[in-house]
Protein backbone atom coordinates (compact mmCIF):
# COMPACT_ATOMS: atom_id res chain seq x y z
CA UNK A 1 0.00 0.00 0.00
CA UNK A 2 2.91 2.49 0.68
CA UNK A 3 4.21 1.47 -2.97
CA UNK A 4 0.47 2.31 -4.38
CA UNK A 5 0.81 6.03 -2.59
CA UNK A 6 4.22 6.73 -3.47
CA UNK A 7 3.89 5.63 -6.91
CA UNK A 8 3.93 8.37 -9.62
CA UNK A 9 4.37 6.52 -12.23
CA UNK A 10 1.19 4.95 -14.39
CA UNK A 11 3.68 2.13 -15.41
CA UNK A 12 4.79 1.27 -11.88
CA UNK A 13 0.93 1.05 -10.93
CA UNK A 14 0.18 -1.11 -13.76
CA UNK A 15 3.43 -3.54 -12.87
CA UNK A 16 2.15 -3.68 -9.40
CA UNK A 17 -1.47 -4.53 -10.41
CA UNK A 18 -0.38 -6.76 -12.98
CA UNK A 19 2.16 -8.82 -10.34
CA UNK A 20 1.05 -12.37 -8.94
CA UNK A 21 1.93 -11.39 -5.14
CA UNK A 22 -0.42 -8.36 -5.20
CA UNK A 23 -3.45 -10.98 -6.64
CA UNK A 24 -2.55 -13.24 -4.76
CA UNK A 25 -2.91 -10.59 -1.75
CA UNK A 26 -5.87 -9.34 -2.97
CA UNK A 27 -7.84 -12.46 -4.05
CA UNK A 28 -7.02 -13.77 -0.31
CA UNK A 29 -8.37 -10.29 1.33
CA UNK A 30 -11.27 -9.09 -1.26
CA UNK A 31 -12.54 -13.14 -2.15
CA UNK A 32 -15.45 -13.07 -4.36
CA UNK A 33 -15.28 -9.08 -5.09
CA UNK A 34 -11.59 -8.96 -6.80
CA UNK A 35 -12.59 -11.90 -8.55
CA UNK A 36 -15.60 -9.77 -9.96
CA UNK A 37 -13.30 -6.76 -10.53
CA UNK A 38 -10.57 -8.48 -12.52
CA UNK A 39 -13.67 -10.51 -14.57
CA UNK A 40 -14.51 -6.81 -14.89
CA UNK A 41 -11.77 -5.33 -16.11
CA UNK A 42 -11.16 -8.31 -19.01
CA UNK A 43 -14.46 -7.60 -20.19
CA UNK A 44 -13.71 -4.00 -20.35
CA UNK A 45 -10.39 -4.35 -22.03
CA UNK A 46 -12.12 -6.85 -24.77
CA UNK A 47 -14.72 -4.03 -25.08
CA UNK A 48 -11.86 -1.38 -25.74
CA UNK A 49 -9.88 -3.70 -27.83
CA UNK A 50 -13.21 -4.73 -29.90
CA UNK A 51 -13.97 -0.58 -30.22
CA UNK A 52 -10.56 0.11 -31.07
CA UNK A 53 -10.59 -2.69 -33.87
CA UNK A 54 -14.20 -0.92 -34.87
CA UNK A 55 -12.43 2.38 -35.21
CA UNK A 56 -9.80 1.27 -36.79
CA UNK A 57 -11.27 -0.42 -39.55
CA UNK A 58 -13.71 2.81 -40.06
CA UNK A 59 -10.99 4.94 -40.15
CA UNK A 60 -8.99 2.74 -43.01
CA UNK A 61 -12.24 2.59 -44.98
CA UNK A 62 -12.37 6.53 -44.95
CA UNK A 63 -8.75 7.17 -45.62
CA UNK A 64 -9.04 4.37 -48.57
CA UNK A 65 -11.92 6.02 -49.88
CA UNK A 66 -10.78 9.32 -49.65
CA UNK A 67 -7.19 8.27 -51.21
CA UNK A 68 -9.64 7.12 -53.99
CA UNK A 69 -11.27 10.76 -54.51
CA UNK A 70 -8.06 12.13 -54.60
CA UNK A 71 -6.71 10.21 -57.14
CA UNK A 72 -9.71 11.72 -59.17
CA UNK A 73 -9.45 14.54 -58.57
CA UNK A 74 -5.75 14.47 -59.60
CA UNK A 75 -6.64 13.20 -62.77
CA UNK A 76 -9.51 15.80 -63.31
CA UNK A 77 -6.82 18.09 -62.56
CA UNK A 78 -4.09 16.67 -64.81
CA UNK A 79 -6.82 16.76 -67.49
CA UNK A 80 -7.89 20.57 -66.94
CA UNK A 81 -4.54 21.28 -67.51
CA UNK A 82 -4.03 19.39 -70.74
CA UNK A 83 -7.05 21.34 -72.22
CA UNK A 84 -5.89 24.76 -70.71
CA UNK A 85 -1.99 24.43 -72.33
CA UNK A 86 -3.88 23.40 -75.74
CA UNK A 87 -5.87 26.45 -75.60
CA UNK A 88 -3.50 28.43 -74.58
CA UNK A 89 -1.39 26.96 -77.66
CA UNK A 90 -4.19 27.84 -79.79
CA UNK A 91 -4.46 31.00 -78.45
CA UNK A 92 -0.77 31.72 -78.84
CA UNK A 93 -0.90 30.92 -82.98
CA UNK A 94 -3.85 32.86 -83.30
CA UNK A 95 -2.33 35.69 -81.97
CA UNK A 96 0.77 35.02 -83.82
CA UNK A 97 -0.95 35.05 -86.83
CA UNK A 98 -2.70 38.21 -86.53
CA UNK A 99 0.54 40.27 -85.41
CA UNK A 100 2.37 38.42 -89.12
CA UNK A 101 -1.21 39.23 -90.43
CA UNK A 102 -0.91 42.94 -89.32
CA UNK A 103 2.93 43.19 -90.01
CA UNK A 104 2.69 41.64 -94.07
CA UNK A 105 -0.23 44.56 -94.34
CA UNK A 106 1.63 47.13 -92.78
CA UNK A 107 4.28 46.73 -95.13
CA UNK A 108 2.18 46.48 -98.41
CA UNK A 109 0.68 50.17 -96.79
CA UNK A 110 4.42 51.09 -96.67
CA UNK A 111 5.35 49.37 -99.81
CA UNK A 112 2.15 51.48 -101.97
CA UNK A 113 2.84 54.72 -100.17
CA UNK A 114 6.44 54.52 -101.22
CA UNK A 115 5.82 53.71 -104.39
CA UNK A 116 2.99 56.81 -104.45
CA UNK A 117 5.75 59.27 -102.94
CA UNK A 118 8.33 57.83 -105.24
CA UNK A 119 6.16 58.07 -108.73
CA UNK A 120 5.09 61.71 -107.12
CA UNK A 121 8.85 62.97 -107.02
CA UNK A 122 9.66 61.55 -109.76
CA UNK A 123 6.83 62.25 -112.11
CA UNK A 124 7.00 65.18 -114.33
CA UNK A 125 3.92 66.22 -114.08
CA UNK A 126 3.82 65.74 -109.93
CA UNK A 127 4.97 67.96 -107.23
CA UNK A 128 8.08 68.63 -107.60
CA UNK A 129 8.08 67.54 -111.80
CA UNK A 130 10.31 69.60 -114.18
CA UNK A 131 8.50 71.76 -116.55
CA UNK A 132 10.14 73.67 -118.93
CA UNK A 133 8.44 77.60 -118.65
CA UNK A 134 10.07 77.83 -122.68
CA UNK A 135 7.76 75.03 -124.04
CA UNK A 136 5.11 76.68 -123.54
Amino acid sequence: LTTFKNSTSVVELVMLLCSQEWQNSLQKHAGLAFIELINEGRLLSHAMKDHIVRVANEAEFILNRMRADDVLKHADFESQCAQTLLDRREEERMCDHLITAARRRDNVIASRLMEKIRNILSNKHGAWGYTDPMAA
